[in-house]
């Protein structure tokens, strides 16, 4: 009994001291109240913008007839959740995304317009202040092609489905500001004629 006894005791002192920790450890975790600089953890949501992007429609950049590559812009809203698990973060959202590409000819402009409406979710590790993750996408597209010739204009509204895969990071600045940067490839199916359109965004993102 002498023997169980001393055993006994150690062990309990053992799990009181990792009892103390995970306590210390859990009040740690709790968040600050709202109005103070909350770290990226205690986010639950966010408004996405995207100001400026670089069009990049791969495949299509060059032209043997073109005087020009065919690039463009792009910007973007989004909303949606966040939440954080340890060092484990998602935030899922949805989307609205307007484009175009531009190409000169010798006697006229070719112009292709996208307009992109879906989910996205984006997931990886989270830090007090940043979020670096991949990204998942998805969702209607419209495509809108304008030429501008001598003799006449051309138009054509062509509709269907888009999937985009990538990967971001967002910093946080201040109490309620994230910027940061995302590169995501998008592949335009059904009868968009297989557009693989690449953006490089600017994110701009107050948090809630």
């Amino acid at each position: 009994m002498r023997l169980g006894g001393a055993a006994i005791v150690p062990a309990l002192l053992t799990f009181a001291l990792m009892t103390a920790r995970s306590g210390r450890a859990e009040a740690a975790e709790v968040c600050p109240p709202y109005r103070q600089d909350l770290p990226l953890r205690c986010a639950w949501g966010y408004l996405h913008t995207t100001p400026v992007g670089l069009m990049i429609p791969l495949g299509q950049v060059h032209d043997d007839y073109a005087e020009s590559p065919r690039l463009g812009m792009n910007v973007g809203l989004g909303a949606g959740i966040f939440r954080a698990f340890g060092r484990v973060g998602w935030a899922l959202g949805a989307r609205l995304g307007y484009g175009f590409t531009r190409q000169r000819f010798d006697e006229y402009v070719e112009t292709d317009k996208y307009l992109h409406a879906g989910p996205e979710l984006r997931l990886g590790g989270v830090g007090r202040r940043f979020f670096a993750f991949a990204l998942i996408r998805g969702g209607y597209s419209q495509r809108y092609g304008l030429s501008w010739r001598t003799t006449e204009d051309q138009l054509s509204w062509i509709r269907g489905g888009h999937v985009g895969i990538g990967a971001g990071a967002w910093g946080h600045l201040g109490t309620r500001f994230i910027v940061g940067g995302e590169i995501v490839s998008d592949v335009l199916m059904r009868d968009l004629d297989r557009v693989y359109p690449l953006t490089l965004s600017l994110s701009l993102a107050p948090w809630l």
